[in-house]
């Protein structure tokens, strides 16, 4: 992959995808902002028009365009069967980076060692089809939202400009400083109720902290082989626990647990770090969000070791999801 640091393999494209999923809206938003006036993108190309109608027209509504618990189904498939491995190389991470010196740090590192082994093994278990499949579907869909975002004429309706569209992968143009000001500069202007928290323009830089650390991580993890290359994947995923940390510092989980409302609002990886209810599900006894979820908006359940973030079980369309992570319900 054409970005900074390590190339990421395909485990950490997928994670990537899923933290950014929010650039998606972003995109459906535009063109929703387009079909309702389109006075101020008369100077769009003919083709980023038509990638705006599809936007609006097929996201969702086609095989090639999954909805968002469509993409959540995708990479859950995958991810969520590293996720208890993953949680353990954080926590792992946290204590090695924290308390990992003097007489405890032979043993610190060995506890680094043990997960990134674990991480390393279930890795490989879950290569094949399936997330090649997750990887080719994602990877289209938000490479024609890179187009969308990367046009100068659509940047310049909301005063910003374009993202970089430089490679051949979707995802690096999407980690840069333009994504966030222009993430921002719709979001100040299009009404959608992913836009409406007062902290909406920190979000996109949460996001995108997540994802580089979160795909650097499993990069980092798959080649450890010494105590230097160790070192990297525990900095690696130090810096991705502390930015999952500061996306759960921005939801009220208070709420997101009674409201539900104010829990489709939110995007989908800030759904993925919310914990447990300890009081159990509230049921969707109000007839407006019994038909917002049948419309495949993602239900999720996330678990934690220690307070870290373990499991999630997004992707569900339905609210009957297991207390142990598996979905009893159709993505």
């Amino acid at each position: 992959m054409d970005s900074q640091g390590p190339a990421w393999n395909p485990i950490g494209s997928l994670y990537a995808y899923r933290a950014l999923d929010p650039v998606i809206g972003l995109a459906a938003a535009i063109a929703g902002d387009f079909a309702d006036r389109p006075i101020p993108y008369s100077q769009i190309p003919e083709q980023i028009a038509d990638l705006l109608s599809d936007f609006s027209s097929r996201l969702g509504n086609d095989p090639d365009w999954p909805a968002v618990a469509e993409r959540a189904a995708l990479s859950g498939r995958v991810l969520d069967g590293l996720a208890v491995e993953a949680a353990a190389v954080r926590k792992a991470a946290i204590v090695f980076t924290e308390r990992g010196t003097g007489a405890a740090e032979p043993r610190l590192r060995r506890a680094a060692r043990e997960a990134v082994t674990a991480l390393q093994e279930s890795c490989e278990r879950v290569e094949g089809s399936p997330m090649r499949l997750a990887d080719r579907r994602l990877d289209a869909l938000f490479g024609r939202a890179r187009d969308v975002l990367g046009d100068p004429a659509v940047a310049a309706v909301f005063g910003a400009a374009p993202i970089h569209t430089d490679g051949t992968s979707s995802l690096p143009p999407l980690l840069g400083q333009e994504m966030t000001v222009l993430y921002n500069a719709v979001a100040a202007t299009v009404t959608r109720p992913e836009f409406t928290r007062l902290r909406h323009q920190r979000r996109m830089a949460a996001f995108q902290r997540v994802a580089r650390r979160g795909a650097e991580t499993f990069a980092l993890v798959m080649v450890a082989k010494d105590d230097e290359s160790l070192d990297a994947a525990m900095e690696s995923a130090y810096g991705w626990a502390r930015a999952l940390q500061d996306i759960i510092a921005g939801v009220d989980v208070a709420r997101a647990w009674v409201d539900r409302r104010y829990l489709f609002a939110l995007q989908l990886p800030e759904r993925d770090v919310l914990p447990v209810n300890p009081g159990g599900e509230v049921e969707l006894d109000v007839p407006g969000l019994q038909v917002m979820a049948a419309e495949g908006l993602p239900h999720t359940v996330t678990l934690t070791i220690d307070m870290e973030i373990c499991c999630s079980t997004a992707g569900c369309v339905s609210i009957s999801c297991q207390s142990s992570g598996g979905c009893a319900c159709e993505a």
